[in-house]
């Protein structure tokens, strides 16, 4: 695989959430992947060693990664619209991972609706244009991540609300598990500008849900091309409105967890791989 080719893979956080920062680096490498994501933990965990700022920019770049996100960040709604329950789970605000993103040097910060807020759709827009506005300040991009259980349920959402912050450096992150999970038709992928799908996430699942989707996405998602999304269809959808996202390997599984990250890295790799090929010759 080509330079350019592996940089545009990228091994997702969530796949190893578990990990160190260093077995998450190692494991990427291991899978041939060109990028990672980052979740705030990983970044104290390594803090904790004795990481500074720089020695974690030093470490990536020692196993030939570089970083592409942090996220996710959730604590960015209005006031009082997330469940009380959620509100201690939501995490820092939207200053601590901008400041992460330019204290790493990450290009881009993923928020999302984890838990279901319940707040009026030009409220939404006002508040995720306020993350835009700050993140352009510091050249950063933000991409809205669509979950079917949250205000922002599905890619058509996630657009409309990023085209209405009036922002420029406002744009999407499609998941492809909960696209699928969402029962969203894939011709809705044909409504997005390509150009503003800022990250593709994939994994894969079987037919039937889980009664609990939130339990299932964060516990039994399966590799791409191991379950029954058409993953090939998904991709080519994605090509034919110009969309050139790296793709992300995001699988949440309690199956992996259980496995030496450096082994689960390489299979992610070689399952993106294998279904990258398959959408090319399809």
């Amino acid at each position: 695989m080509s330079d350019a080719a592996r940089s545009d893979l990228v091994l997702c956080a969530g796949t190893l959430l578990r990990a160190s920062l260093r077995e998450l680096a190692a494991a990427a490498q291991a899978g041939g992947f060109g990028a990672v994501s980052l979740w705030p933990h990983h970044v104290e965990g390594a803090r904790r060693d004795g990481l500074s700022d720089e020695g974690i920019r030093a470490l990536l770049a020692d196993h030939e990664l570089v970083l592409c996100e942090v996220e996710p960040l959730l604590a960015w709604l209005p006031p009082g619209s997330l469940p009380e329950s959620a509100r201690a789970l939501a995490g820092p605000p939207p200053e601590f991972f901008l400041d992460l993103a330019c204290a790493l040097g990450a290009p881009r910060v993923l928020c999302a609706d984890g838990f279901g807020a319940r707040a009026s759709r030009g409220a939404i827009v006002e508040h995720f244009a306020r993350v835009c506005e700050a993140a352009a300040a510091r050249g950063l991009v933000v991409a809205l991540e669509a979950i079917p259980w949250s205000a922002v349920p599905d890619a058509r959402a996630a657009w409309e609300i990023a085209r209405a912050t009036g922002q420029r450096n406002a744009g999407m992150c499609l998941d492809v598990w909960h696209f699928f999970r969402g029962g969203a038709p894939l011709a809705q992928l044909a409504e997005l500008p390509g150009e503003r799908v800022l990250s593709l996430q994939l994994s894969d699942a079987p037919a039937a849900p889980w009664a609990d989707l939130p339990q299932e996405s964060l516990r039994a998602r399966l590799l791409p091309g191991e379950g029954a999304i058409d993953l090939v269809a998904f991709l080519r959808a994605l090509d034919s409105i110009g969309c050139r996202a790296p793709l992300g390997a995001e699988v949440f599984s309690e199956t992996l967890a259980a496995q030496d990250p450096v082994a689960v890295g390489r299979l992610a790799g070689d399952a993106l791989r294998r279904v990258m090929r398959s959408a090319a010759t399809a």
